[in-house]
């Protein structure tokens, strides 16, 4: 056999093709490392945000996810009269969403709106109104999404505390340009609507919030280098080393050259003609002992596909996204009670949370507080599960009084073994 030394190595470098300059090595021994020229900022700027969001299988699937959920909200507005509450779908401002631009649906303008938001961490909108009217749902013509990535501010643009009301109007009229390619528009503070992901000021500046994605900038990183390598490692394998054994009796580890003829057969049947065919066989005669040694590389040893998974669950815990609601996107499912359960969670801590904010900030622009528009989650399946489940609990309990004072128990004391299970309001 041909002498190997343990220790021999063999690197594989992607220089050519990848700017972050790493390399893999595989010693014979079994030991193997990754080299890495740079990593952090300098492998993933800040301006790549929207580009990682959509081309990042990960953090993909958790924008998706969240955003799909949003887009399930419908719009009501919120009449209060003494103790009666009421909800109407007919007004301006729910016509404007419903219809909010030529270029998108309700559907596509919430999903829009919240991967901007999540992405940059600033979410913003543009009403459209013709010139010289005051703001107001009946006068918005259309309402637009920005991308806030790029806004640009005038030069050393602060965003100071405001003494009175006067201060306040001469910040709104600040000039901002929307860049977008060789487009420039002129815009103003006060004609803007701001949206938080995290929540503005702790970057320093009171119209801005930091980025959940760059929080997670060294996962999305490693998921892609994971990937990358992978796919490096399943172009390269099934490779293999051919090389002519030692010359008899000599003990020198060394090994003669493969004589030209069987060179020839065996890079024109072993790798060239390599297949199933009658004309593209395997064997070959030779004048000389071949050794031969496979270059394969399992992928399970490297450890890659549980980075990624642990890289991915870092993404999916950043998002507040539950394992079962990823499992049904991503995955193979879940059952139908984790699913119902898990669709639950991510629209009360996840989905409700980003349409509030979203509907707090329309009321104040629209001047809506007093007869406020709400986004409600109520028609959807994994909701109407919980008002079953009321119902099923207010059964049992109904039940239940109604056998105690049957059984002779008052209604007083009935009412005091409820409370003291933190049962409260009960009647006969």
């Amino acid at each position: 056999m041909l002498a190997l030394n343990p220790l021999a190595k063999m690197t594989v470098n992607f220089n050519s093709w990848n700017p972050s300059k790493w390399s893999f090595t595989k010693y014979r021994n079994g030991d193997s490392f990754l080299s890495v020229g740079k990593i952090g900022s300098a492998d993933f700027g800040d301006d790549d945000l929207i580009q990682s969001s959509i081309t990042n299988h990960a953090l993909f699937t958790a924008l998706k996810i969240t955003s799909d959920f949003c887009a399930k909200a419908k719009f009501k507005i919120k009449r209060r009269q003494g103790d009666n509450i009421t909800y109407d779908d007919q007004d301006p401002l729910i016509k404007l969403l419903d219809n909010p631009n030529f270029y998108q649906s309700n559907t596509d303008f919430i999903k829009e709106f919240i991967w901007l938001k999540i992405t940059n961490g600033t979410g913003i909108m543009r009403p459209i109104l013709p010139s010289g009217f005051n703001i107001s749902p009946e006068t918005t013509e259309s309402i637009y999404n920005l991308d806030n990535s790029k806004l640009k501010y005038p030069t050393n643009f602060k965003t100071p505390m405001f003494i009175d009301k006067a201060d306040e109007e001469k910040f709104k009229e600040t000039q901002l340009e929307y860049v977008e390619g060789q487009d420039k528009i002129t815009l103003e503070v006060g004609e803007l609507m701001y949206f938080y992901d995290i929540t503005n000021g702790i970057t320093g500046s009171l119209l801005q919030s930091p980025s959940r994605v760059k929080a997670v900038k060294p996962a999305i990183s490693n998921i892609r280098l994971a990937l990358e390598s992978q796919n490096v490692m399943l172009q390269t394998n099934g490779r293999e080393m051919f090389a002519g054994q030692g010359a008899k009796g000599a003990n020198t580890g060394m090994s003669t050259p493969i004589e030209k003829g069987d060179r020839e057969e065996i890079e024109g049947k072993l790798i060239h003609k390599y297949g199933m065919s009658a004309a593209k066989v395997r064997s070959i005669v030779t004048n000389q002992g071949v050794n031969w040694q496979s270059l394969h590389i399992a992928l399970k040893e490297l450890g890659l596909i549980e980075a990624t998974g642990h890289n991915t669950s870092i993404i999916r815990s950043a998002f507040q996204i539950p394992e079962t609601i990823w499992k049904n996107y991503a995955e193979s499912g879940d059952t139908f009670e984790n699913k119902k359960e898990g669709e639950i969670e991510m629209i009360q801590n996840v989905a409700q949370p980003h349409m509030n904010d979203f509907v707090n900030t329309l009321n104040t622009f629209y001047g809506y507080e007093d007869t406020p528009l709400v986004a409600t989650f109520d028609h959807v399946d994994a909701m109407q599960h919980i008002e079953d489940k009321k119902a099923d609990k207010f059964l049992k309990i109904s039940t239940a009084f109604r056998n105690l004072v049957n059984a002779g128990v008052s209604i007083e004391e009935a009412q005091e073994m409820a409370a003291n299970i933190g049962i409260t309001n009960l009647k006969k």
